[in-house]
């Protein structure tokens, strides 16, 4: 009888060395899966943060008529004042240099972020207003628009960030000559959600 009882507890000892093991696989698989997603929501934060910075910067150039002036035809580029055109990134090549962001803590360029914006021709000088009906609105023959598209590109790689590339439509109004007169030629300003 003694034989059967130390035969079993070799046996109880085997069977709870192996739910043990089984227990310390599955604590590892889900402080694994636990870290990972950890860092997923890290990845996300920092994209997320990355896309609003560059969508300020777009706020920024299209609150300051400066930074978007109509001219040249389609794929006419205006840039960054200190644009180099030595290094492109993003940027191909620049017909003019006159984007100026005052606010420096929208670049963040002391940190090491690379921030690169510059604003597209995307039409033709004027066209009619593209969704005003001229019978029921009166006024519209009196504007047309100048179609243009702002990109911003912010990387914050080097700092562990993300990367978030916006691109913007945007449509300026600009009264037709002959017309009513404002004392300047651009009016207002309407951003057009990219499809």
């Amino acid at each position: 009888m003694k034989k059967t009882l130390s035969r079993q507890r070799g046996v109880v000892l085997i069977v709870s060395l192996i739910f043990l093991l089984l227990l310390s696989i599955l604590v590892s698989t889900m402080i694994q899966t636990n870290t990972l997603q950890l860092q997923m929501a890290g990845n996300d934060e920092a994209k997320m943060e990355s896309m609003q910075r560059a969508l300020a910067i777009v706020d920024f150039i299209v609150d300051n008529a400066k930074n978007t002036p109509v001219t040249g035809d389609v794929g006419y580029r205006i840039c960054a004042e200190h644009a180099d055109p030595d290094i492109p990134v993003l940027i191909d090549s620049c017909d003019e240099y006159v984007i100026g962001i005052t606010d420096v803590a929208l670049l963040d360029e002391d940190s090491g972020v690379e921030v690169e914006y510059f604003v597209d021709r995307a039409g033709p000088l004027e066209t009619a207003i593209p969704f005003m009906d001229e019978s029921i609105v009166s006024s519209s023959t009196a504007f047309s628009v100048a179609r243009q598209e702002i990109t911003v590109r912010f990387d914050r790689t080097d700092q562990g960030g993300g990367v978030s590339t916006v691109s913007q439509g945007y449509l300026r109004l600009i009264t037709s000559p002959g017309s009513i007169s404002t004392g300047t030629e651009v009016v207002t300003d309407i951003l057009v959600p990219e499809e």
